[in-house]
């Protein structure tokens, strides 16, 4: 690898140029985490930075201990636990928490879902 490479403003400035959609990262920000050890922490911690919800963080956990159940189109999907969490399944959870610079929610406010339950 290139000696700039292994700058950190250089990685995070060329990172930097990863876009935004839809709420997430694009896909490509995780391989380029898993390419090398240089570039693993600033690809996390831009993964990480902005989160609408604890979606993702609950799904870093063991899938025996979380399922997804579609609820209806006006719900959608609803994450749930299966089982009893144990203090090694909060692993993965706490280590990504600790990236989170920003945790949103897209939720409808309720006065905007009125006049759509209405028409109906």
């Amino acid at each position: 690898m290139h000696r700039c490479l292994q700058i950190l403003e250089i990685i995070t400035a060329v990172l930097g140029f990863i876009e935004y959609e839809g709420g997430e990262y694009h896909p490509h920000l995780a391989s380029i985490a898993r390419t090398c050890r240089a570039f693993q922490e600033p690809a996390l911690d831009r993964l990480w930075y902005y989160q609408f919800n604890l979606y993702n963080l609950v799904k870093c956990m063991p899938s025996d201990a979380w399922g997804i159940k579609h609820i209806s189109s006006f719900v959608g999907d609803v994450l749930f636990f299966k089982r009893t969490l144990r203090v090694d399944d909060w692993t993965q959870f706490r280590a990504y928490t600790k990236r989170i610079r920003c945790l949103d929610s897209i939720v409808e406010p309720i006065r905007n879902i009125g006049p759509a339950l209405t028409e109906s």
